[in-house]
């Protein structure tokens, strides 16, 4: 246990010594607000904070009072920025180093934790904002396709004298033989000039599969002397988007239209990223949907690099199914041909089959077309027969209606059964009743 003890009791005396030489750095006096800024997680970011101030740092005298600030940065930080609400008055040092107005940025020198304290006469309360930045750097390679105007984007510099920026294509070929691709700035010499930025936009997958710029200037930061750094700049493949069906119909009661977005080219090595919009609001993010509303719909899809989007639309229209007018019973006379004209709204086109059959009824079969003309055959002479036709109607759109069911009744033809002679007396009024296999009328010569 005593051991222990002893283990503990340098634990609190090491915390307490880190303290102490935070002190010595900014040597403030208790009553002096003090935050804690963790900036370590990227070279290029910026953090507010608003408190009063009191007491005094460093050098200053006793009218003045203050605020101090613990800072830990990213190592490839460069510089920092401190700038106050209430304008440039007072000043702020590093480590109790050179006062230095607010809004002028200060180098780092290789540090990444120190103490910024910040006095001015007055303890009203303030809106701080402490920034840091990298003290030379070109922009993050990027990766570009075919595109035209939906597929470019910035190179740009920061910590060179703009006047004295310089870009060139090193790779692949020659020197300057992708600069073509560049617009901004001046061209001299062959090099793009004169700007901290240009704007690249290939035209080809090049050899390789990538171009490297090096983009070289006078420093104007904290770094002194002539810079340099690479870009590089990866081109891939045109991106092109296609939904099918490109149109389609959405029919009275027809559920829904499957879409599908169909994608070539681009940087696949997330895969693609698709964003649906449509009518009522509707959003998606999978490849394909199922459109239940009739109107447009729009697809945009992203690839793995630096470019907007490509887009596609289709537009769902709604139509009316149509539907059967021709009257559902018919007659006709065994091996009279059939004519039936097929009417329906919508202008739609028609096809039949065959229902229930009775009485044996030969003739009849499936076809298509605006009228059915077959010849029905009864082979009774006694009894009618029947025939279903089932018939569809098609728009000229595809929308398909119900199946409506024509009747056809087939009489037989009838057989006189009446006996073929008889006997009249003279000046005798005589009758002779006719018969036949089925309900009759007759005639004779």
């Amino acid at each position: 246990m005593k051991q222990l003890y002893s283990l503990l009791i340098l634990v609190v005396c090491s915390l307490f010594a880190m303290d102490e030489v935070k002190g010595q750095a900014c040597s403030c006096e208790a009553s002096v607000p003090a935050f804690t800024i963790d900036l370590s997680n990227n070279p290029d970011t910026t953090i507010t904070r608003t408190s009063v101030r009191n007491g005094h740092c460093c050098a200053y005298s006793g009218s003045d009072r203050c605020i101090k600030f613990y800072i830990t940065v990213h190592p490839q930080a460069g510089q920092i920025g401190f700038t106050v609400s209430n304008g440039n008055n007072g000043g702020y040092q590093v480590d109790c180093g050179p006062i230095t107005s607010p809004g002028t940025p200060l180098c780092l020198s290789g540090l990444t934790t120190f103490c910024v304290t910040y006095c001015n006469p007055g303890g009203n309360s303030d809106v701080y904002t402490i920034s840091t930045s990298k003290a030379f750097a070109a922009s993050p390679d990027i990766k570009l396709r075919l595109g035209g105007e939906n597929c470019n984007n910035l190179m740009y510099v920061t910590g060179l004298n703009e006047s004295t920026v310089q870009w060139n294509s090193i790779a692949p070929g020659a020197v300057g033989a992708y600069n073509n691709l560049l617009t901004g700035g001046v061209v001299v010499g062959g090099a793009v000039t004169a700007t901290d930025s240009v704007t690249v936009n290939v035209n080809s997958v090049v050899p390789g599969g990538y171009i490297d710029y090096r983009v070289c200037g006078a420093s104007s930061g904290c770094i002194a002397g002539n810079l340099c750094d690479t870009v590089r700049v990866y081109t891939y493949s045109a991106l092109t988007v296609d939904i099918t069906p490109n149109s389609s119909v959405l029919c009275t009661g027809g559920g829904a239209i499957p879409l599908t977005a169909n994608v070539t080219g681009g940087n696949t090595t997330q895969g693609y990223q698709y964003t649906w919009a449509g009518p009522s609001g509707f959003t998606a993010s999978t490849q394909s949907i199922n459109a239940s509303v009739a109107g447009t719909y729009i697809v945009s899809v992203r690839d793995s690099t630096d470019c907007a989007p490509e887009t596609d639309t289709v537009i769902i229209s709604a139509a009316n199914n149509p539907a059967v007018t021709t009257t559902p019973t018919q007659s006709t006379c065994s091996g009279v041909p059939l004519n039936i004209g097929l009417t329906g709204t919508e202008s739609p086109t028609f096809t039949w089959t065959i229902g229930t059959n009775t009485g044996g009824i030969t003739g009849a079969n499936n076809g298509a077309g605006a009228t059915i003309t077959q010849t029905l055959v009864n082979p009774s002479n006694t009894t009618a027969g029947s025939v279903e036709y089932i018939v569809t109607p098609t728009s000229n759109v595809g929308c398909v209606g119900s199946p409506t069911t024509i009747t056809v009744t087939v009489n037989p033809t009838p057989v006189v059964t009446t006996a073929n002679t008889a006997a009249i007396c003279n000046g005798t009024a005589t009758s002779i009743g006719l018969t036949s296999s089925a309900a009759s009328t007759f005639t004779w010569t």
